[in-house]
């Protein structure tokens, strides 16, 4: 596994007792909705006096488990951030509240703070959701000889017993700020109407087929919701560009020490680009890299989106089989995965894997990057996953 960042872990810097309540928790108290990368003030009505002890903590999405955020003792505050995931982006206030910034949808779970004073404890519960409509960008660049498939990110971060509508627009003219009209809907999982040379998934994703036009383009995909909360909406700035080239000149190629000239108007393919992957729903699968297990494509770029259903909370991946073209950096030939808000996860992979690795991504959905440039091409790799 190559790295290129090193992680330095700032150590706790106290550690101090703390008698946590045991037993069932009480009902919700408060039931908060924020919206993603705003900022959630979670407030503690029970403290009301400095010379009480206040410790907030939250429950873990994958194990239930409840993590210490912070804890205040005679007037003085200390933060866990080996702890939390949300170091570095939380303020303990002096009334006790605690502010989330730059909110992520992994924030979504209980919150707790309790108060302690003179052997008495209270608790006080927030429900935080995650759940206030926003958009999202990502951009494509794509062979116009291929179809493409546009996942929808919107739909995946939206509750499907809340899902009303999801719909799919492109630009009217293709220019930046023009408007956008309608390619095709999704009424409760069925097709309602699909323009030509546009067909959409069940899972929300829209398959752009092949024959388009060089050049660029903006597709949006709005989801409107049930419980009348704002639509979530996710833009893709696609590129489309020709790769493969037509020559009317003589054309000189070498191929390993091999000069070949062809003449005349023939139709000569030129470092073509390898596209593949697609969408994964199913809770557990396997893919792999083009001709596996023989040599993989030059110019290959390959994206597999792992999307799975509301009730899976993380997802497991194992490298079964590892072996590309061996650098430092991981700059030529590599698989990468990254999470729904597009960080990644760990590191680039390259060279061979003499073992399996395995690695966990929170949340429904991962996505693995392949590629490969036009030099080195060894047996690629073996992807297996399971949502957990």
């Amino acid at each position: 596994m190559h790295c290129f960042n090193i992680a330095i872990v700032l150590p706790i810097l106290v550690y101090l007792q703390f008698i946590d309540i045991k037993g069932a928790l009480s009902a919700v108290d408060v039931k908060q909705n924020e919206c993603y990368k705003s900022k959630a003030l979670l407030d503690c009505p029970l403290y009301k006096d400095p010379s009480m002890v206040l410790k907030w903590r939250y429950q873990e999405l994958l194990t239930g488990r409840w993590s210490k955020i912070a804890i205040v003792k005679s007037g003085k505050a200390r933060v866990f951030p080996v702890n939390s995931n949300l170091d570095g982006r939380f303020i303990l206030h002096s009334n006790g509240s605690l502010e989330i910034r730059s909110l992520h949808h992994d924030d979504e779970t209980l919150y707790q703070c309790i108060v302690m004073q003179r052997g008495d404890r209270e608790a006080h519960l927030i429900e935080l959701n995650v759940a206030c409509g926003h958009t999202t960008v990502t951009k494509r660049e794509v062979c116009i000889e291929e179809d493409v498939v546009l996942d929808c990110d919107a739909k995946h971060r939206t509750n499907p017993r809340k899902l009303k509508q999801v719909t799919w627009k492109k630009e009217s003219d293709g220019k930046q700020g023009s408007s956008f009209s309608k390619v095709a809907a999704l009424y409760d999982d069925v097709t309602t109407d699909a323009n030509d040379g546009f067909s959409i998934h069940s899972n929300g994703a829209l398959l752009v087929r092949k024959g388009r036009e060089e050049g660029n383009m903006t597709y949006k995909c709005d989801v409107s919701r049930t419980d009348g909360n704002k639509d979530e909406t996710h833009l893709v700035h696609v590129k489309s560009i020709k790769c493969r080239n037509e020559t009317q000149k003589p054309v000189k190629r070498n191929i390993g020490s091999v000069s070949m000239t062809t003449e005349g108007a023939s139709v000569i393919i030129t470092q073509k680009t390898i596209v593949c992957g697609g969408v994964l729903n199913n809770s557990v699968g396997t893919f792999q890299s083009p001709n596996f297990p023989s040599a993989y494509p030059a110019n290959s770029h390959c994206k597999w989106t792992i999307s799975l259903p509301q009730d899976y909370a993380a997802i497991n991946i194992t490298l079964d089989h590892l072996n590309l073209e061996p650098e430092k950096r991981c700059r030529y030939d590599y698989l990468a995965v990254y999470d729904r808000l597009d960080n990644q996860v760990g590191c680039r992979h390259c060279g061979l894997y003499g073992k399996t690795i395995i690695f966990q991504v929170r949340g429904r959905t991962a996505v693995v990057v392949f590629k490969s440039d036009d030099s080195v091409q060894k047996t690629g790799f073996k992807v297996s996953y399971r949502g957990v």
